[in-house]
């Protein structure tokens, strides 16, 4: 019986180190299909690990306390940022921040879903002169409010559901802001 313990250790260890030692692009890659919170986790699992999760060209977060996303965003060090998830439903957070940030970092998509009764949520400026933005998504309580200097060269996919508009004008310079869409 020890013998086949200790079989089961060795083998635990084998993958272990398997894991270990994969590329960090390798990881990275692993990472980008889960939740922030979840890459961060792993930096427990080992030294080499700890500031992996920092790189992941995402930040995706689904209702987690304001304390994890200021930690999360002020850990997190990758130059660009791909993408930026944001699923709220009983957390306040101010998002300015997050958007601002990944904007500098040349966000491509960013998705927003803010399931909060109450005054609804608006985003920074910025994110509507966002050169490198492909794809926006705004869901529920987000308040759509975009000047005419608003530049989206490159959208090429938008999605608003359940928004409410500052004015008439907001749609409008969303939509002619973005001549690829």
């Amino acid at each position: 019986m020890s013998d086949t313990r200790h079989l089961s250790t060795e083998a635990d260890e084998r993958i272990e180190n398997r894991s270990c030692d994969l590329p960090d692009d390798m990881l990275l890659r692993i990472f980008y299909f889960v939740p922030t919170k979840v890459a961060a986790a792993t930096a427990v699992l080992s030294k080499r690990w700890r500031h992996i999760w920092t790189m992941m060209p995402q930040i995706s977060f689904k209702d987690e306390g304001s304390e994890s996303l200021e930690q999360a965003l002020q850990l997190h060090k990758a130059p660009k940022l791909e993408c930026l998830l944001f699923i709220l439903c009983s957390v306040h957070v101010d998002v300015r921040k997050f958007v601002e940030n990944a904007v500098k970092r040349g966000v491509e998509v960013v998705e927003f879903e803010y399931n909060l009764i109450g005054v609804p949520t608006r985003l920074p400026k910025i994110l509507y002169t966002c050169d490198t933005l492909v794809d926006l998504t705004l869901s529920n309580q987000i308040l759509v409010d975009v000047s005419s200097q608003a530049r989206l060269p490159s959208l090429l996919y938008l999605m608003l559901m359940n928004v409410v508009y500052k004015d008439e004008d907001s749609l409008v310079s969303l939509l002619s802001s973005s001549p690829v869409l």
